[in-house]
């Protein structure tokens, strides 16, 4: 599951939000069958599994199959020694259309349509909210309180923006120095569309990601900030997303610092109006599907936060699904 952080303009946040409620008891609920769909991928669909040494394949996505190693977002569930991790049709797995549906979908029939699907909100983003949360105090006040809610003509955006700049700034003076020498490095996400395409498994995706000079780098300088007993702003940032975020360091300082700035300004959705705008489409585990660019969400951002009237009530929301 995710947390995101939303701005809302306007004082009715909680109106603006309820459309876009995941639940299965509301006005915005439809059904939507599935067993089309399931019988589809029941008979041509694959799976990542784990196969053993006698040729069986397990489930990879499995308990007993867990990487302990909580900061490792490429290697979640780890391979045994001597087995091989492939793609396998799901038939081979599942034998049956019912131990199918049982075991690996857990799909019952709908007890109001008697139909294989389910209800939803086709517009869901949030299962639940909460004012601030984890994102509490990220408004500055005028005043130079830090609050959750605020008018828009109270909120000291240039101060918020000079702070992002300073972080920024530390960031990049303590990273680039001991990275600079080393080739640019490919992000994650290229390696893992290697293999999903299927030109190299999972294992060597891994492995090439990993053995990168300046990924190498990454990792010492992220297990150093896990450590170091100060945990600061600075050390927290490089323990958890350096090595996924080493790709974005370049030689032009003031552009790195530029960028990322104005993107930490930036909320990952805003409510305006009623209506949703999103970075991208928020999944579990903080993965986001059809992400923008953040150079092409931070200028939608500013366009929809810019010339509002001062009197107008800004809530951040902490929301999660």
């Amino acid at each position: 599951m995710s947390h995101f952080v939303v701005m809302c303009i306007g004082a009715n946040y909680k109106e603006q939000l309820a459309p876009y409620e995941e639940t299965d008891e509301s006005p915005y609920v439809v059904f939507t069958p599935t067993e089309d769909q399931l019988r589809k991928d029941y008979e041509t669909g694959t799976t990542n599994c784990f196969v053993d040494p006698k040729g069986v394949p397990h489930q990879m996505c499995s308990d007993e199959f867990r990487n302990p190693n909580v900061f490792d977002p490429s290697n979640r569930y780890i391979c045994p020694a001597g087995w091989t991790e492939k793609k396998v049709p799901v038939k081979e797995v599942y034998t049956t259309w019912e131990s199918y549906l049982a075991d690996y979908c857990g799909e019952e029939p709908d007890e109001q349509t008697g139909r294989l699907g389910y209800w939803s909100n086709p517009n869901a983003k949030w299962d639940w909210y909460v004012v601030g949360g984890r994102w509490s105090n990220w408004l500055r006040h005028k005043d130079g309180t830090k609050v959750d809610q605020a008018r828009y003509g109270d909120i000291d955006w240039a101060a918020m923006l000079a702070g992002h700049v300073e972080f920024w700034t530390k960031v990049y003076d303590y990273v680039w120095p001991k990275i600079k020498d080393t080739p640019e490095s490919l992000p994650w996400s290229d390696f893992y569309d290697r293999a999903e395409r299927e030109e190299i498994t999972f294992d060597q995706a891994r492995t090439e990601w990993k053995n990168q000079p300046r990924i190498k780098i990454a990792e010492e300088l992220a297990e150093i900030a896990r450590r170091n007993q100060t945990k600061s702003d600075v050390d927290s940032w490089i323990g958890w997303d350096l090595n996924t975020e080493a790709h974005t360091f370049t030689a032009d300082k003031a552009m790195f610092v530029k960028l990322r700035a104005e993107e930490s300004l930036s909320t990952f959705a805003v409510v305006k109006d009623g209506r949703w705008f999103e970075k991208g489409k928020m999944g579990w585990f903080a993965s986001v599907h059809d992400e923008k660019d953040p150079e092409t969400w931070t200028s939608i951002w500013n366009n929809l936060v810019r010339d509002i009237d001062p009197d107008t009530l800004i809530t951040i929301i902490d929301c999660h699904i």
